[in-house]
């Protein structure tokens, strides 16, 4: 019986795990826009798509 709780423990912490990869390359990817925009901004670009 252990061993059956074990297994769907370990599977909920893969699906944790797949969630927070998830999110994490999410945060990437806001954070690489954000410097993005910052660095443009510094250069006196102003994106288009900030003028909407």
């Amino acid at each position: 019986e252990s061993n059956e709780v074990g297994e769907e423990v370990g599977g909920r912490e893969e699906d944790e795990d797949k969630k927070e990869e998830a999110r994490l390359a999410d945060l990437e990817e806001i954070a690489a826009a954000c410097l993005k925009e910052y660095y443009l901004r510094k250069e006196g670009i102003v994106p288009d798509w900030l003028n909407d």
